[in-house]
């Protein structure tokens, strides 16, 4: 219980300072506030569950958490993993069939 409010506080607290960083010449926010969101994601379900949300309704979210996944540490993309969602299976449909369509008596 401690270590979720604590976990909790330290996300929430590097994702409010990385606001104003995310405009510097730097982008050092964007590295500030992924990680708060990694951490935050960790220690709260409330937020798991936003981040799904938002992986389920954005496309592009969800490619850059994907991407994300790829290249951080396994103890890093474990929180992400449990926030992904599962892509529909495509179903294969069967092709129409063909009708045969009469021409007009002046085509002929």
């Amino acid at each position: 219980m401690i270590w979720q409010i604590l976990g909790t506080l330290v996300g929430l607290a590097l994702i409010v300072i990385s606001l104003p960083l995310t405009v510097s010449p730097i982008p050092f926010g964007l590295i500030l506030m992924f990680t708060g969101i990694v951490i935050l994601v960790a220690s709260n379900p409330l937020a798991a569950a936003a981040l799904r949300a938002l992986r389920r309704r954005y496309a592009w979210v969800d490619g850059l958490f994907d991407r994300a996944q790829t290249v951080l540490p396994d103890e890093l993309a474990e929180p992400l993993r449990q926030t992904d969602i599962e892509q529909p299976e495509p179903v294969a449909r069967a092709a129409p069939e063909m009708r045969r369509v009469g021409y007009p008596r002046y085509l002929r």
